[in-house]
């Protein structure tokens, strides 16, 4: 409710009206009575996805489609006392948090999609349901080129239901010890375009996995990105000393998306493979 204070405090300025082309603000009663009508998620779903659906019918068709980003985080909430709340990991350390699923339309800025969840609720939990209940409710002009998240969001189910949707994806994969075993063998690297960060492909299967998928896998020299002022992710293993690796998987049914692979230069300039990680 501090935050629906703040509504008292915007009503006073007389251009707000203007730019929003709105008649007026509502009071902070106003609104304070039409959130406490949400009692239950079919309540929220029933208020917001007409909402959400509205915002994408302002979107035009794109050519090649739109890049979906699926991501979670965490609300933090010190007082515990909202339904739903639970003590998870934060920033912070283990605090009372809600951990929200959410999935937003690149290039256009746009939250498609928000599911809440509990704070102790894992990074992947439900992904399946809040991907197909998202996609059903897209308009069929709205097509999608390419399906990203971090490495949370790396479970066999999901991928598995991209690849039967036949959508292509890059997905952050998580560097267990079959893929550093692969990292610490004579793979041919490649460099690119980024001094001291090299790249290679391979088809790779995890215990877990149904069927093997390609996963490109990255090496950071750590000495030339201290010599350069960078800063990069990945994780340092003990058998591959002086770099940093990461790994992502992908399912590409055109032969496009990563024909950058097999041209190394050019792959790290690729939006697409920057916003993977």
């Amino acid at each position: 409710m501090a935050d629906l204070a703040l509504v008292a405090h915007l009503r006073r300025d007389v251009m707000l009206p203007v730019l929003r082309a709105i008649e007026r603000l509502g009071s902070q009663s106003t609104f304070t009575r039409f959130f406490q009508g949400i009692t239950s998620a079919g309540k929220n779903l029933a208020t917001f996805r007409p909402l959400w659906r509205w915002c994408l019918e302002r979107l035009r068709s794109r050519q090649g489609g739109y890049a979906l980003d699926l991501d979670s985080t965490r609300l933090l909430h010190e007082d515990g006392h909202q339904e739903c709340v639970a003590t998870g990991y934060t920033r912070l350390g283990t605090k009372p948090c809600l951990h929200p699923l959410l999935a937003v339309l690149e290039k256009a800025n746009l939250v498609v999609g928000l599911w809440l969840r509990p704070g102790n609720a894992a990074c992947a939990n439900n992904v399946v349901a809040f991907t197909l209940d998202l996609l059903a409710n897209f308009p069929k002009w709205i097509g999608l080129r390419l399906v990203r998240s971090d490495s949370g969001f790396c479970v066999p189910e999901w991928l598995d239901l991209l690849e039967r949707l036949k959508l292509q994806y890059i997905v952050v994969a998580w560097l267990l010890k079959p893929l550093q075993r692969l990292l610490k063998k004579d793979l041919i690297w490649t460099a690119t375009n980024v001094p001291g960060t090299e790249v290679t492909e391979v088809w790779h299967q995890e215990v877990n996995w149904p069927a093997p998928r390609r996963v490109i896998l990255l090496r950071h020299r750590i000495a030339d990105k201290q010599t350069a002022g960078q800063r990069t992710g990945g994780k340092g293993l003990v058998d591959c000393p002086g770099y940093l690796d990461q790994t992502s998987c992908s399912m590409d049914k055109t032969g496009k998306l990563w024909e950058t692979a097999h041209h190394p230069p050019g792959l790290l300039a690729s939006d697409d493979f920057r916003a993977g990680w």
